[in-house]
């Protein structure tokens, strides 16, 4: 059980991890200090929840966001309502398809969610494309967030096009591994919906990862024995 004290320690971690993150986002700017203070000026801190909605299929782009902490889950969703996560944004990472969505008008393709609890930097719509026109150090930070998260996405696409089931969470597996961690929270369930896909057949090649000894299972997390081992398989 945690105390009091412990949930303010975690508290007093998550701000600092927060303003850290934050920090090296300005750091970042190129040493424009013109627009670091517009930076700090026009940005909104929002807190959501895990599990809450940050734009649906067909929405317009209201905002552009940055994660300081947690992390926003992207995904598409068939007629069955069955979920295919397309890819994630990290802390530290802004959302590309905020910026394109902006940019050029149009709506958004695919679902957001909080995969957990997550602070957020927010930009704007109108302030997004008034820093495209204004600022050369915006648009190259524009232009480089977009030219990584496609890598990103075309690398998630490629796992699910083609790649086995068990393969593939081996991928999912190691890319929720945190640095210096050997466990992952996720549930069977958790796989199965990032893959788009039933719980049952993520079991059963949970089951054979397991029995070529590169995870060992538990209740709600997955221990990883050598990610070398099952990056390879």
């Amino acid at each position: 059980m945690f105390t009091t004290i412990d949930m303010h320690r975690d508290q007093a971690f998550l701000d600092r991890r927060v303003s850290d993150t934050d920090n090296r986002l300005i750091r970042g700017l190129n040493g424009d200090e013109k627009f670091a203070r517009e930076f700090r000026r026009q940005r909104v801190r929002r807190k959501v929840n895990k599990g809450e909605v940050l734009f649906l299929e067909g929405d317009r782009a209201a905002f552009y966001y940055i994660v300081l902490s947690g992390r926003i889950r992207l995904y598409k969703c068939d007629d069955s309502m069955k979920e295919v996560t397309i890819y994630k944004v990290h802390p530290g990472q802004g959302c590309m398809l905020s910026a394109f969505t902006i940019q050029n008008g149009t709506t958004y393709p695919v679902n957001a969610v909080a995969d957990s609890d997550t602070v957020l930097i927010c930009i704007s719509a109108e302030v997004f494309r008034d820093w495209i026109e204004k600022y050369d150090t915006w648009r190259s930070y524009v232009f480089e967030l977009m030219s990584g998260n496609l890598a990103s996405i075309l690398y998630n696409l490629e796992t699910i096009a083609f790649k086995r089931l068990d393969q593939q969470i081996a991928r999912l597996l190691l890319r929720n591994l945190l640095p210096n961690q050997e466990f992952v929270q996720m549930t069977h369930s958790d796989i199965a919906r990032e893959l788009g896909t039933a719980r049952e057949v993520v079991s059963r090649a949970l089951k054979q990862l397991e029995r070529a000894e590169l995870i060992r299972l538990f209740r709600g997390r997955i221990q990883i024995f050598d990610p070398n081992d099952l990056q390879t398989y």
